[in-house]
């Protein structure tokens, strides 16, 4: 079985899914339920990379992925632009580097959700 990359970006007051808060409060509630449930991470790797005028990766794309992001998420926060090219850019580049396995194949998910 190919596990399916997942990758959060994480970019400020509104309410998602009856979360209410900042923007990135409540986007951080949301990304800690879904690296929470075993339901979804299962199979699964994940990886989370935040941006604002630049782009970081914060945790890398692994089977652990999903527990090191519901430890590492509460420590982002919003300040200068977001700038979603070089984001993208970054995450392109990080899936061309070889550190995640089989990403470009036909059979493999991959999915960036901002």
């Amino acid at each position: 079985m190919i596990s399916a990359p997942l990758y959060f970006l994480a970019t400020q007051t509104a309410r998602f899914g009856g979360l209410q808060g900042t923007k990135l409060s409540s986007a951080k509630k949301v990304i800690k339920q879904i690296v929470s449930d075993t339901n979804l991470t299962a199979g699964a790797n994940f990886g989370l990379m935040e941006w604002s005028s630049s782009a970081n990766i914060r945790v890398g794309i692994t089977d652990n992925g999903a527990r090191f992001i519901y430890s590492n998420v509460d420590g982002i926060s919003a300040n200068g632009g977001t700038n979603l090219a070089k984001a993208m850019r970054t995450a392109r580049d990080y899936f061309r580097s070889g550190v995640v396995d089989n990403w470009d194949l036909t059979c493999s998910l991959n999915f960036l959700i901002e």
